[in-house]
């Protein structure tokens, strides 16, 4: 809550991930999914000092919507105006919404390529891994590194995410793993 009025856009917007599989959202404007099938009862709030008031939105799934998962999230936007020097600061914070739309569900996650960046060291792994089917699928990476010293086991704690139909690109550091 703010001490001062305050005026906002709303609006819908697809999901994405990061190429490396961090969920967010893209551009305004882009709706070729779910973001698209959400109508937001106001585009813009205006909120008195110490307000705040909902929102309501409707999501209208079209008969020809895929079975399975569906991401898109709602963006609440503030623009300041722009200062003497004419930078203007754009505020965004967004909500995830997920769907899931009935039908034959199938889950079909590929890895289509492991390398490294430098094979004598193998201190960087990279590996590509494709959704082609119609689930999300959240990503847990634990390595195993073999050296002269043994094994150790390496997790990387990152919230990952694959989309349906979606690639990413993993590249993890093994340094902390490697035994000296």
């Amino acid at each position: 809550k703010s001490d001062i009025k305050r005026t906002f856009s709303l609006y819908a917007t697809d999901a994405t991930t990061t190429s490396d599989g961090i969920f967010t959202l893209s551009q305004k404007g882009v709706v070729n999914d779910l973001g698209g099938w959400i109508t937001l009862s106001n585009n813009e709030v205006t909120l008195e000092a110490k307000q705040q008031k909902n929102v309501p939105f409707k999501i209208t799934v079209p008969a020809s919507a895929q079975p399975g998962d569906h991401a898109a999230g709602i963006v609440v936007e503030e623009t300041l105006p722009q200062n003497p020097e004419g930078v203007s600061i754009v505020s965004r914070i967004g909500v995830r919404v997920y769907l899931s739309v009935s039908g034959q569900e199938h889950e079909n996650l590929n890895i289509s390529n492991i390398g490294f960046d430098n094979m004598l060291s193998a201190k960087k792994i990279n590996i590509t891994l494709s959704n082609d089917g119609n689930v999300s699928e959240k990503i847990k990476t634990d390595y195993m590194v073999l050296s002269l010293n043994g094994f150790k086991n390496f997790s990387v704690n990152k919230d990952r995410v694959v989309f349906a139909g979606k690639k990413i690109l993993l590249s993890d550091e093994l340094n902390a793993a490697l035994p000296m």
